[in-house]
């Protein structure tokens, strides 16, 4: 969650620091792992030296020189990675969470105040984008903010409008991402689909970020179960829209997690919660529907003479975590079975 901010990784003007970041990089190398970049320009945990609270321009910057620090920063950055982090949330959380003001424009969307924002202008999400595509050019460039889960919502709305705009400005843009930090009962899956649906008809992507689910009520008897069925209904919605490629949980057990009242898959003895097994279910059927419709399921007794593994997309891909294994047997069989690494 932190390697990658900008005060982890530029402590010091000019100062990098790579120790955490690479890492999580070696790590996921080892292990055959896609890497998010996490965050390039956000108005929290910037180093002291850029601004004290993330919006205060207290060392008295000037609109050039804050641009010029953004450039470093990403061409730094970025450029360390290339090659090793498949996409990078670019800018984070961008929007002022006030955005009352589509009802009387629908087409309009307020930033929030920041040490970007205020003392650059807009300008600076169009240059980080720019500079982190020229840093790398194949690794792909997301947006990323929080209450934008449901169309009809204004700050969603806003966040919409501001991703078109961005695309129409020419901006090296690849998508948008949903945080979905939820508690129980909050969940809309028609809303939530409709709003990733809109940004396929842009050909963009629209994925899940920083998925948890708070429990509403933690002490109500039904409490683990309402959170499993909310998890695999977003599940649900990130397998059946194909521009919505990843959908990643923001923490692993319920103790490490940022948030209170237990919304991760994992409880704090690391054991897998309903949600998890709901989880689990929902992909289970995905591959098996994958299997169905493209992949002959038939029992070989000869010798296996091949063995290749795809995701539940058909796509080639290594052995890690839900896999399609596929054997080819020496009679010319082939069997498709379910594997978890």
């Amino acid at each position: 969650e932190n390697e990658m901010k900008f005060d982890a990784t530029e402590p010091g003007r000019n100062q990098f620091s790579y120790g955490g970041a690479d890492a999580v990089t070696g790590a996921a190398s080892r292990n055959g792992q896609a890497v998010r970049g996490h965050t390039l320009a956000w108005h929290k945990q910037v180093a002291a030296w850029v601004s004290q609270d993330g919006v205060k321009n207290n060392n008295n910057y000037s609109r050039r020189e804050l641009l010029d620090i953004l450039k470093n920063h990403i061409f730094n950055v970025v450029g360390r990675y290339k090659g090793s982090v498949r996409e990078w949330d670019v800018c984070n959380e961008v929007l002022d969470d006030d955005q009352s003001i589509v009802r009387t424009n629908p087409d309009a969307y307020t930033l929030r105040p920041s040490i970007w924002a205020t003392h650059i202008g807009e300008e600076f999400i169009d240059s980080a984008f720019v500079w982190a595509h020229q840093a790398d050019p194949e690794a792909k460039l997301y947006i990323n903010d929080y209450n934008v889960e449901f169309a009809g919502n204004a700050k969603t709305e806003a966040y919409y409008n501001l991703v078109k705009r961005l695309q129409k400005s020419g901006v090296p843009i690849d998508g948008c991402g949903l945080q979905c930090h939820l508690t129980t009962g909050q969940l809309d899956t028609l809303k939530l689909e409709k709003n990733i649906r809109r940004y396929a008809d842009m050909d963009l992507d629209c994925i899940i970020t920083e998925l948890d689910i708070a429990l509403a009520n933690p002490h109500a008897a039904d409490a683990l179960t309402l959170q499993a069925k909310e998890y695999g209904a977003v599940t649900r919605v990130f397998l059946r829209n194909d521009n919505c490629p990843s959908m990643l949980m923001w923490g692993i057990s319920d103790n490490h997690s940022w948030r209170q009242n237990k919304p991760l898959l994992f409880d704090s003895d690391l054991q897998p919660k309903p949600a998890y097994y709901n989880v689990h279910a929902q992909m289970r059927l995905a591959a098996e529907r994958a299997g169905q419709s493209g992949i002959e399921d038939i029992r070989g007794d000869e010798t296996i003479v091949s063995t290749r593994y795809i995701d539940l997309y058909g796509r080639p891909t290594t052995q890690n975590g839900l896999v399609i294994e596929v054997n080819t047997y020496s009679d010319g069989s082939v069997k498709a079975v379910k594997k978890v690494y």
